[in-house]
C-alpha cells in the first residue's frame, strides 16, 4: 500500500534479490523487509503453477482451454446468482475485468473487495477525491500527524519511518488514537486508548471538538482524550493517517480542519479496487436499487442458497 519503488535481480529466469529504486515522493530511498524478502514467495514448491479441474474428489491437472471452459460453463449456469470477491493484491485491471464479468456478462451486482462493512456510495466518493487524500510526501510537509486505528509498522513499515523523521527533525506534533499499543508511541505527543469497536465513537468525540456542526462534546474518557488530540492537530497542516471502516464523520473532521487523509487499506490495492467498481455499491451503472452484497452478505447468501456461485480472484 506504500506504494514503494522496486528494481529486481533477475538471474536464470529466478527473482534473486529486490532493491529500492529510489523515488523520493514515494519511499524516500528506503525499502521495508516485507518488500525485500516476500518475493521468495514466488517459488515456492506450494504454489499452483498449472490449472486444475475437481474429479471424482481429487484435482487434476488440465489445459487452460478445459479449466477455462469449465470455469466458464460453471459462472453461465449461476447467472446472477454469482459474487466475486477479489483480494487486496489484484490489480485495478485484474478488479475492472473480474467486475465487468459479474456485473456486465451476468448481470450480478454482487463484488467486492474488502471484509469491511458495506459503505454508503457518497461516502467512498468523498474518499477518491484527490484533493482530500495525502501523499506520501505530504507527512514530511505536516505540522501536525493523527494515526488512527492502526500501527504502521505493521500496516505501512515505510510510512513509519516516515512519520518518525519528521517527528524528530522537524518537531512535527504526533498523536496516537488505537484500540491497542503502537510502536509510535514512545514519540507522541498525546496517546489515546479507545475499546475494540470504539473508533466510531471516538471519531464522533473528535469532530464535536473540532467543531464539525451536529455532533455534541462528550463528558466521558472518550471526550477528554478527543480534546487532547485536537489540541495537537494544526488547521491546514494536518495528515490523518487512518485504518478501518470509512467514516463519513471522518471525513467531516479532515474538511473541518482543512486536513488530509491518508488511507491504510487492508488489502495493498484495495483503494485502487475500490475505484474500478469492486464494491457493492461502486460498479458502473449502478442504481440505488441493484446494489450488491458485501463480503459478509455473500457468505450468508451461499449459505442458505441465494447465491449458486463464487468468483475468488487473488482471494484467500
Amino acid at each position: 500500500p506504500s506504494q514503494c519503488n522496486i528494481k529486481l535481480t533477475v538471474r536464470d529466469e529466478r527473482i534473486q534479490r529486490v532493491l529500492a529504486r529510489d523515488n523520493p515522493e514515494v519511499d524516500d530511498g528506503w525499502l521495508c523487509d516485507k518488500g525485500r524478502f516476500g518475493y521468495q514467495m514466488i517459488e515456492s514448491p506450494e504454489r499452483i503453477t498449472e490449472p486444475m479441474i475437481r474429479q471424482g474428489g481429487e484435482l487434476i491437472p488440465v489445459t487452460w482451454d478445459q479449466a477455462l471452459e469449465a470455469a466458464a460453463a460453471g459462472l453461465r449456469q449461476a447467472g446472477d446468482r454469482t459474487a466475486a470477491i477479489l483480494g487486496g493484491s489484484s490489480s485495478n485491471e485484474e478488479g475492472y475485468l473480474v467486475q465487468r464479468i459479474v456485473r456486465q456478462a451476468l448481470g450480478s451486482p454482487h463484488v467486492t473487495s474488502t471484509l469491511a462493512e458495506q459503505a454508503k456510495r457518497g461516502l467512498l466518493a468523498e474518499l477518491s477525491r484527490p484533493e482530500v487524500a495525502a501523499s506520501m510526501s505530504d507527512i514530511d510537509r505536516a505540522k501536525s500527524i493523527l494515526v488512527l486505528g492502526t500501527d504502521p509498522l505493521h500496516s505501512m513499515p515505510i510510512l513509519d519511518l516516515r512519520i518518525r523523521k519528521v517527528v524528530r527533525r522537524k518537531g512535527t506534533r504526533l498523536a496516537i488514537a488505537t484500540d491497542r499499543p503502537t510502536a509510535l508511541d514512545g514519540g507522541a505527543e498525546v496517546v489515546a486508548r479507545y475499546t475494540p469497536g470504539q473508533a466510531t465513537e471516538f471519531i464522533d468525540a473528535l469532530a464535536a471538538e473540532v467543531g464539525v456542526e451536529g455532533c455534541e462534546r462528550g463528558r466521558n474518557e472518550l471526550g477528554a482524550d478527543a480534546e487532547r488530540i485536537a489540541g495537537v492537530m494544526r488547521p491546514g497542516s494536518t495528515v490523518i493517517v487512518w485504518a478501518g471502516q470509512p467514516d463519513h464523520t471522518l471525513v467531516e473532521t479532515a474538511r473541518k480542519l482543512d486536513a488530509k487523509l491518508m488511507e491504510v487499506p487492508a488489502g495493498a490495492n484495495e483503494r485502487g479496487l475500490r475505484e474500478v467498481g469492486c464494491q457493492p455499491v461502486a460498479g458502473p451503472g449502478l442504481s440505488e436499487v441493484s446494489e450488491g452484497r458485501d463480503a459478509t452478505g455473500i457468505r450468508d447468501a451461499l449459505a442458505v442458497g441465494e447465491l449458486d456461485a463464487v468468483f475468488l480472484a487473488n482471494a484467500d
